[in-house]
């Protein structure tokens, strides 16, 4: 059981050659979790972008502002998860993501994190490779 929330960096690293990971909760978060080797993941739920607005403590670089603060999660990506393009064998199961990846302009929808302008990167996704 692993809860992770307003991460800037990647919430669940793993390079080793084998991990099961059960009941793992991410939210807020630049990658949910990025694994390499033979994973099994089960139980996991991802918001990516909850609607919260987050607490920043950013000592006067401009996050003072309900709409500074969604500029700056705009810098964080909004991935739900990644893994490397060889050699790698993942079973997911009982996963869901939320609000992850960027929306497609003009969609009308409110799918995804943002527009990339507020919300999450242009990078964003909810499935990503790393090559």
């Amino acid at each position: 059981n692993t809860k992770l929330y307003l991460s800037a960096g990647v919430g669940l690293l793993h390079w080793g050659r084998r991990a099961d990971i059960t009941r793992y909760e991410a939210h807020d978060v630049k990658r949910s979790a990025s694994l390499l080797g033979e994973m099994f993941v089960k139980k996991m739920l991802v918001t990516c972008r909850t609607g919260a607005d987050p607490e920043l403590h950013c000592d006067g670089y401009g996050c003072d502002t309900k709409e500074e603060r969604a500029s700056v999660m705009g810098y964080i990506e909004g991935t739900g998860f990644e893994w490397y393009d060889t050699s790698q064998a993942h079973i997911l199961t009982d996963v869901t993501f939320r609000n992850c990846g960027v929306r497609p302009r003009n969609s009308g929808g409110d799918e995804g994190c943002g527009d990339d302008r507020v919300g999450c990167s242009a990078r964003s996704a909810v499935w990503s490779f790393l090559t």
